[in-house]
């Protein structure tokens, strides 16, 4: 069974590794290198949950152009992100490998002690090793990886950077303020800025801005178009006469599901309006695109059948969509089973770009390329989290799951109880020790939690979870 860990590690050697995703270049790879490479379009929705498209079985909820990215491509099943919460997920994404490699990504997520936070310079990046094939790279949307201006986008291999740097802002002042923090200003590259408009509108239209500018030069693009929806304030479209959330952004005593479905139908609007412009500029054969979420849904979202939420390691805080499509070269209106994390990002776009991940030292991540292109196939591997909050881990080998979460194991078969409710913890004792000494083993290659780390915790905040 294939597992995504490197080989044994003590603490002390992961402290010293820090930085040691630097290396060589990548190169192209002679298939692809006298060949236009294809254009790469990333979408990343923001605490959504698993049932929210329609593709993904939404009853209330219409999302037709994500809808026909599924239809173009192929949609995958058993898809997770790398953590329950926003940044780590955005650090494993950028960095294809475990965020607990790193010191920022044992925040989770960053939230107030952030300002001087970073990924080390010098780090090995998706964006960054696409700009190495000649890429022009651009983040329109949310960061998250730090706060500017210790931690900027173009810092760690974008060249261009539009949108927020924290983890949330109000949709129509573009600011807000949470404990006295100040935070989700809007800035273009290293400077704040004010632009009127709602913003995930605001991030459409700079989307297609910089689709066309590639376009003219001739470049082929990367674009991470990191939406803010579906996160709160819970504000949709229609809302800018409510006035501003700045008083308490988190909303805990507002929002419904009807706020969040506008927020929702808002966000694919505009994935409507960026697909519509990539096929009017004539490249949308050989532009992939991929949407996916950073985490599982928040308190008004839909993970049916599953059960958790942000903030839990239950697969309703971890599974995540993940379509793909590539329409001159991918399968179209697939499904694969095959079992993925945001963390292999990396190696399958590199891939895809003609460049070799085998140049790329210590990715965790796997190549997916060979199982987008033949759905029916799929490897095995075992995949790890954690999360402080309630002294949470997991891991999924094969169709097994083993989850710690506030004192209790359990032991659940995913291939017949997706919703988790089935525990085998008492009929297989072995698989349960098997599991917990793979763990065991992962956890001695990541950081050690710092004493003061933030790790969000949902316990107490909603009447579904109370604090006993």
């Amino acid at each position: 069974m294939k597992t995504c860990m490197t080989g044994a590690m003590t603490r002390r050697t992961a402290l010293a590794a820090l930085g040691s995703a630097v290396a060589a270049p990548a190169v192209a790879r002679g298939g692809r290198s006298g060949a236009r490479r294809p254009n790469i379009l990333y979408i990343m929705a923001d605490d959504m949950g698993h049932a929210d498209l329609g593709c993904y079985g939404s009853r209330d909820i219409r999302t037709p152009a994500i809808d026909a990215i599924a239809a173009r491509g192929v949609k995958f099943g058993n898809a997770y992100a790398n953590s329950c919460v926003c940044s780590p997920t955005r650090i494993a994404l950028l960095t294809g490998r475990y965020q607990g490699r790193f010191r920022i990504g044992l925040e989770e997520p960053i939230a107030f002690n952030g300002d001087e936070l970073s990924l080390p310079r010098g780090t090995r990046t998706l964006p960054g090793l696409l700009r190495d094939l000649g890429y022009a790279t651009s983040l329109v949307g949310k960061w998250h990886v730090g706060e500017l201006p210790a931690s900027s986008p173009l810092d760690h291999g974008y060249d261009y950077f539009f949108g927020i740097a924290s983890g949330g802002t109000d949709y129509f002042a573009h600011a807000t303020t949470i404990n006295g923090h100040e935070m989700g200003k809007l800035f273009e590259n290293r400077t704040e800025i004010q632009r009127p408009g709602y913003l995930t509108d605001l991030l459409g239209a700079k989307a297609i801005d910089r689709m066309r500018l590639a376009a003219r030069q001739d470049r082929p693009f990367f674009i991470s178009l990191h939406f803010t929806a579906p996160h709160w304030p819970w504000q949709g479209p229609g809302d800018a006469a409510q006035g501003s959330a700045a008083a308490d952004p988190r909303q805990m005593d507002g929002g419904n599901v009807r706020a969040y479905a506008a927020m929702m139908e808002g966000m694919d609007a505009n994935v409507g309006r960026v697909l519509a412009e990539l096929a009017a500029l004539g490249l949308q054969e050989d532009t992939i695109v991929i949407f996916t979420s950073d985490n599982g849904g928040e308190r008004f979202s839909d993970s049916w059948p599953l059960t958790g939420m942000k903030g839990e390691l239950l697969e309703g805080g971890i599974r995540v969509p993940l379509i793909v499509s590539w329409p001159a070269h991918l399968p179209k209106g697939r499904d694969s089973a095959q079992v993925t994390m945001s963390m292999d990002a990396l190696p399958t776009l590199l891939s895809a770009a003609g460049g070799d991940p085998g140049r790329v030292e210590g990715l965790d991540g796997i190549d997916l390329m060979p199982f987008l292109r033949d759905v029916d196939s799929r490897t095995d591997r075992t995949l790890f989290w954690r999360h402080r909050a309630g002294d949470q881990i997991a891991v999924r080998s094969g169709q097994w799951k083993y989850l710690r979460s506030y004192g209790r194991d359990y032991l659940f078969d995913l291939s017949q109880d997706e919703r988790e409710r089935a525990d085998r913890k008492a009929a297989m004792p072995g698989k349960v020790a098997e599991l917990k000494a793979a763990h065991a083993g992962w956890l001695a290659q990541m950081l050690p939690y710092p004493e003061h780390s933030y790790s969000e915790d949902m316990l107490g905040k909603f009447a579904d979870r109370p604090r006993e």
